[in-house]
């Protein structure tokens, strides 16, 4: 069976990054010095909480950085600092999923629901995995509980966490 295709949910997480002038996380990632990139963008139904994007970016001479940006946000962006060792943790846990062969999380409606768009970068390849948290089992769920464990900060609701 094909892959669900996924257009309109792609468009909506797409649009955040392009509301807060975000660059593509290929993008980022080819930066002279850039290790990798991983990102989570988050859409909420019905503004239930601001959409936003984090982004952390490993360098190979300086800490890693997490930057969240929000949509509505006086603020603009927040960045927190991140260890070298953090990140490494973080690679392996995808690593662990196998995240870079991930599909997307199968039957996510086009409406009412929490959506996150999962990137990882580094040099010229790229993966994004689409979620749909509060409906997440298996492989998926376990990855949203890794998100809320090693960026926390850029997760806005905690669905399926005591």
């Amino acid at each position: 069976m094909p892959p669900p295709n996924y257009a309109y949910q792609n468009y909506l997480l797409n649009t955040v990054s392009t509301q807060l002038h975000i660059p593509d996380i290929g993008q980022i990632a080819r930066e002279a010095g850039v290790q990798a990139a991983i990102r989570i963008t988050c859409h909420y139904p019905n503004q239930s909480a601001p959409d936003s994007v984090g982004t952390l970016v490993g360098w190979l001479a300086q800490p890693p950085r997490l930057e969240v940006c929000r949509l509505q946000s006086p603020a603009g962006s927040t960045t927190y600092p991140y260890s070298k060792e953090q990140f490494k943790a973080f690679q392996m846990a995808l690593v662990e999923l196998r995240f870079d062969r991930l599909e997307d999380q199968p039957n996510i409606p086009a409406h009412g629901v929490l959506l996150w768009l999962v990137e990882r970068a580094a040099g010229g390849f790229a993966k994004r995995v689409l979620l749909a948290p509060e409906l997440a089992t298996d492989t998926y769920q376990t990855l949203i509980y890794r998100l809320h464990e090693y960026i926390p900060q850029a997760v806005e609701v905690n669905y399926g966490r005591e």
